[in-house]
């Protein structure tokens, strides 16, 4: 079983204010969506490059293609694990592993921004584009958590005929040598030692496009071994996590989100534990945030997996430290958090106030001409016995940390308001972090609190089926398509019952959970009036199927019907 890291760096808020206006798509501007495609089954089979999303325009009556992208990913084998299956979004030629097949099914990722959304479309607003009127449409809601009246829409057509390019605005660019990601609004570049953030820079006018920071620290004071007690001692800077060679993969063309994945191990003193703790760690940076996560969690049952000819693996973390470093070009700014307010960072000692709240949801917000950082941090209660607020601003270097615990100063040997958070007796290594970059406008506790509370609660999504534009006049959708399945669940047979106004050109087809065509049922011109068609749970080599879930869909004319069987053996 693999160690897990999870440090999540957020990178948001670099345009404006955050109550832009009165629509939802105004107030949040920065804070992307992912939805895996278990929530989009009518489009199950669908060509990825046929579906497009748009938004609506409600006073210029019009469409606009949005920003999107469609994430192919596969769940196979892991190349490092005989035993591990996982999702990959892609994965370097060398380890034979195939890619998806073009098609959208439930493990597939839809992502897009709230900012890039529109009003709601009537109902009979359709996409001017032949082909699209073939087929339904999906209409996404998003709805404000804290005001559900507070709604933005969106909508995914489906049609081969679309020759407008995918807008770009976000302007993605991946530096393979420097391992940094680029966009239009900040730049990050990672470390190379350990994979962990090694610099920030907010371009202008959001921020003066100075790199300020230093490094993501991490100190450790930890006891492992067997027993009660533990019989070897760790004393670690952030050289406690080295990345792996030989393993690296990338979003090949983003639009809204860059994917960077690699491979991590612990190293314990002199002591690499490659081949046994060894996780992966990938970065998704966004338009305006990024997402950093890896393994499952460093622990004793992980240790117990991870060493089996241990007996009775012990660990403990005395002090686990985390925390981010600015550098000498972040003097000016001021420090916020919950019980400190407007700190000034200038590499002289101050005396800070170091409470954290329970539960954990603790933000930090440092704000100058030079940009904005925001980070917040949710724990569970019991991660550690104790915890504090870790702040240390002083240009002669050392750190905050008790003397006792005897921790290094690494770095540029000076700490510019290095903050983040101390654990004391803690069980295990499972952190999550959200940082945001924000414009230099965003400068008070006020702000920073409204900006916690957008991240606590994103918004939730409704996707909900919109048939087609074009339907025969005096015909109610009931008598046009009526579709049913009985039984459902099933386990010998299912019948598929549905009626027609009028002679069409019907295919009916089955799919499995994964969006893979199984079998096709009928192919031809049928008369008008009811039909009924049969499947036994076979594929088309008459193979009996396991049980789970599968769909079928069902097109008729310019009309598109799915819905979902359950195959219980």
């Amino acid at each position: 079983m693999k160690a897990h890291v999870i440090i999540v760096l957020l990178v948001a808020c670099l345009a404006g204010g955050l109550n832009a206006g009165d629509q939802l798509y105004q107030e949040r501007l920065y804070e992307p969506k992912v939805l895996w495609g278990d929530k989009l089954s009518a489009f199950y089979g669908c060509p990825v490059n046929q579906i497009y999303l748009y938004a609506w325009d409600e006073a210029q009556q019009s469409w606009r293609m949005m920003p999107f992208q469609i994430d192919e990913r596969i769940r196979t084998n892991d190349p490092f694990s005989d035993e591990s299956l996982r999702h990959f979004y892609s994965v370097p030629n060398e380890y034979g592993i195939a890619l998806d097949d073009g098609l959208f099914d439930s493990d597939d990722e839809l992502v897009f921004m709230i900012r890039d959304m529109g009003d709601r479309a009537p109902e009979k607003k359709w996409l001017d584009n032949a082909e699209s009127k073939a087929f339904s449409r999906i209409e996404l809601a998003a709805t404000d958590p804290y005001d559900p009246s507070r709604i933005a829409y969106a909508y995914l057509f489906r049609s081969s005929t679309i020759q407008e390019p995918v807008p770009t605005p976000y302007g993605f660019v991946y530096h393979s040598q420097a391992d940094s990601v680029e966009t239009s609004f900040y730049t990050v570049k990672l470390d190379e030692a350990m994979g962990l953030v090694k610099s920030i820079t907010i371009k202008p006018p959001y921020g003066t496009g100075v790199d300020i920071f230093d490094r993501q620290k991490m100190r450790v004071k930890a006891r492992l071994g067997v027993g009660s007690i533990g019989d070897v001692q760790i004393d670690a800077t952030e050289e406690f996590i080295k990345l792996l060679p030989h393993y690296r993969m990338i979003t090949p063309k983003p639009v809204v989100r860059l994917v960077r994945e690699v491979r991590e191990t612990f190293q314990f003193g002199e002591e690499e534990v490659e081949n046994n703790l060894a996780f992966y760690l990938t970065t998704k940076f966004y338009p305006f945030n990024g997402v950093v996560k890896g393994g499952s969690a460093l622990d004793e049952a992980s240790l117990r997996q991870a060493m089996p000819n241990w007996e009775d693996p012990f660990l403990l973390f005395e002090v686990l430290r985390q925390s981010w470093d600015l550098n000498a070009a972040a003097a000016g700014m001021r420090y916020y958090s919950k019980h400190n307010d407007g700190i000034l960072i200038d590499g002289q000692p101050d005396e800070v106030n170091r409470q954290i709240d329970r539960p954990i949801r603790e933000w930090n917000l440092v704000s100058g001409s030079q940009g904005a950082l925001f980070t917040m941090t949710t724990l569970p209660d019991t991660v550690a016995r104790s915890i504090s607020l870790y702040f240390y601003d002083n240009q002669a270097g050392g750190t905050g940390d008790p003397d006792s615990l005897e921790f290094v100063d690494t770095g540029e040997d000076g700490s510019y308001g290095d903050f983040g958070l101390s654990l004391y007796k803690a069980r295990s290594l499972d952190l999550a972090f959200e940082m945001y970059f924000l414009p230099n406008t965003v400068n008070s506790a006020e702000q920073a609190a409204a900006i916690a509370r957008a991240v606590e609660k994103p918004v939730d999504i409704t996707p909900l089926v919109t048939e087609v534009a074009r339907r025969p006049v005096n015909v109610s959708p009931e008598s046009y398509l009526c579709v049913q399945n009985y039984p459902n669940p099933f386990n010998q047979q299912t019948v598929i019952s549905f009626s027609l106004p009028a002679a069409e050109q019907v295919q009916v087809t089955i799919y499995d959970s994964q969006g893979r065509l199984i079998r096709t049922l009928v192919q031809a011109a049928l008369a008008p009036g009811s039909h009924e068609l049969q499947w036994d749970g076979c594929d088309e080599h008459n193979r009996t199927l396991a049980s789970g879930v599968y769909f079928y869909q069902l097109i008729a004319g310019e009309r598109i019907a799915r819905n979902k069987l359950l195959l219980l053996r």
